[in-house]
């Protein structure tokens, strides 16, 4: 005596001559196979993806430390720059001074001559 299956959801049917229809079953279980292998997949590309960001996270103050560092030698460097600009223009200054002073006084004296 066949079985008739009555629950439309049971993935077993009965086909003509009464016996079970096992390729449903083999395909039914092979999707959940294939279902829970991309779960999986899904899963643990989401935990690579937290452990990377996690690594990023833990990385962020040796980057801090790197750019602080950079700033901290560009102002040193803008520092060392404009000292430099600053005693080379006092330079210039004084030797224009001290060619100019001759003529200057030279000047001076014919005027109050």
């Amino acid at each position: 005596m066949t079985k008739k299956n009555k629950n439309p959801s049971n993935k077993d049917t009965n086909n003509s001559k009464g016996f079970v229809n096992k390729s449903n079953t083999q395909n039914n279980n092979q999707q959940d196979d294939f279902n829970e292998s991309v779960n999986r997949a899904l899963d643990q590309t989401k935990d690579n993806i937290n452990r990377s960001i996690q690594h990023s996270r833990n990385q962020i103050p040796h980057y801090n430390y790197i750019v602080n560092n950079h700033q901290e030698q560009t102002l040193q460097a803008v520092k060392q720059i404009t000292e430099n600009y600053i005693e080379s223009q006092k330079t210039i200054i004084r030797s224009i001074q001290s060619a100019w002073s001759p003529h200057q006084q030279n000047f001076n004296t014919s005027l109050n001559a």
